[in-house]
């Protein structure tokens, strides 16, 4: 690390991006001037960046007309131009390989300096907020673009469904119709408060966990212990309490698995607790998980968290636990950090920078967020039901909603609308039987249909015309006689 704070390491990549061939435009894709710890590299820089962006080539011996100007007889134009007819012997010897490899960590500690130096800046003005975002901000280093992807190229590796690139939302129904979240997305989940968004969270992560997947919760609403517990629960089945009585529904279905009905009785089970006096079980139990993968799970303070932050944090799990998620969960990032005189306004842009993490690091994202008053009573929630800003809704990949009446939620069921999907069908409910009490967000699903519909109805105890509308799939069903 010593090294990339000396000036040689500067000065050799100064020196490659004026001089070298093939490596100077790379290098003028990738920094900013202000990265170099003088003015006078800093003058060179810049105009050897603006000379590649115009012709594509280094400016080598053109650099001192580019900087006529700075070159006349006073000591420091003499300094740059000694500094220069250094540069231009050195060129020839350099180790170029050498100092490529080192390019992107010196650009991310040089930006790093700099805000360290802003940050301290910003205390003595008092403004301990702006020092927090300067210190916590990702480094700005600029990627060097790929000329895209041609059409008439005959590779189609992306035909290929890769174990790694497999995730699921715990709700068999979704994961049958392709509606699963996938790496450089966003799914959203949209439901009222007292929907179990977070114990939906829960099911997500300890889905993927059995897949092999990494997953990284954050939660900034429950604690890191309260999180823990109810994965504990969701997956051992276990109860908050020993000797806690458990109503279990099911689905009845035949020997093919063809769903026929929902269970007009329930299942009385108990379940071991949570305590202290089963540790050892939990323990042992734990121990084995470790085997299929890894799932960490970090709390931040309610209203505390950046975007700046979180990239922060994602860097140093990967350096000091060589952990890279495959998903985040994120419960939920209505309770980031925000600026509450642009509520609507920083929460859109909150969800923008959020899924360009996902798109950036490769990994999938799972998002709960609050619905609006309306949905509160609402029937049957919709995108349109999104606290806040609507552009949540915009920039999510696949859009879910949570619904459950009054009669649902007594009877431990309750529904899944699919209201938008980039890539997939969408527009069509799954209903889901739950059992909170055993840590469990599904049970059992199957995807609506009008029979499903109608069994939902004479279970909850709602009559015909209390039930929602069709979805157009449905309507297509019963038109073509589908039963």
């Amino acid at each position: 690390m010593a090294q990339l704070l000396e000036g040689a390491i500067e000065e050799n990549v100064l020196t490659l991006l004026v001089w070298h061939d093939v490596h100077a435009i790379s290098i003028a894709a990738k920094i900013e001037p202000l990265i170099f710890s003088t003015h006078h590299y800093q003058k060179i820089a810049e105009a050897a960046i603006k000379f590649i962006q115009q012709y594509k080539e280094p400016p080598k011996d053109h650099i001192n007309d580019l900087l006529e100007r700075d070159l006349s007889d006073t000591e420091p134009s003499k300094f740059m131009h000694r500094t220069i007819v250094a540069m231009k012997a050195l060129a020839p010897k350099l180790n170029t390989a050498y100092v490529m490899d080192l390019l992107d960590k010196f650009v991310r500690v040089r930006t790093r300096m700099l805000g360290l130096a802003d940050a301290y800046a910003a205390l003595r003005q008092g403004d301990e907020d702006a020092a927090d975002d300067l210190m916590f901000k990702r480094p700005n280093l600029r990627r060097a673009e790929t000329a895209g992807i041609w059409l008439h190229d005959t590779n189609l590796d992306f035909l290929r469904q890769h174990d790694e690139d497999f995730f699921s939302t715990g709700i068999p129904a979704l994961d049958a119709a392709g509606i699963r979240p996938e790496r450089g997305t966003m799914m959203l989940l949209i439901a009222p408060k007292k929907f179990g968004k977070s114990w939906c969270c829960v099911g997500v992560g300890k889905a993927n966990v059995m897949f092999g997947r990494k997953v990284l919760h954050i939660t900034l609403e429950n604690s890191s212990a309260l999180t823990k517990r109810r994965y504990i629960q969701a997956f051992f089945a276990m109860t908050k309490r020993d000797g806690m009585q458990v109503s279990l529904r099911g689905f009845e279905r035949e020997k093919g698995g063809k769903f026929v009905g929902l269970s007009d009785v329930t299942t009385s089970v108990s379940r071991k607790g949570v305590t202290l006096e089963n540790a050892t079980h939990i323990q042992h139990h734990l121990r084995l998980l470790q085997y299929r993968s890894h799932l960490l799970i970090k709390e931040f303070p309610t209203g505390t968290l950046t975007t700046s932050h979180l990239n922060m944090y994602l860097d140093q799990i990967a350096r000091e636990e060589n952990f890279i998620p495959d998903l985040l969960i994120l419960d939920y990032p209505d309770l980031m950090k925000l600026d509450r005189a642009q509520l609507r306004v920083d929460t859109g842009r909150q969800f923008t920078d959020l899924r360009g993490i996902c798109v950036e690091r490769n990994m999938a994202g799972f998002f709960p967020t609050q619905g609006n008053r309306q949905s509160d009573n609402a029937h049957e929630v919709r995108s349109t039901h999104v606290a806040e800003d609507w552009s949540k809704v915009g920039t999510a990949d696949v859009v879910l909603t949570g619904n459950r009446t009054p009669q649902e939620r007594e009877r431990n069921l309750a529904r899944i609308l699919v209201d938008a999907a980039r890539d997939e069908v969408d527009q069509f409910f799954v209903v889901l039987s739950q059992a909170f009490d055993i840590g469990q967000f599904c049970i059992d699903s199957e995807r609506m249909d009008p029979r499903v519909r109608r069994e939902l109805g004479r279970i909850s105890g709602l009559q015909e015309g209390d039930t929602q509308a069709m979805t157009r799939e449905e309507k297509q069903e019963t038109e073509y006689g589908a039963t």
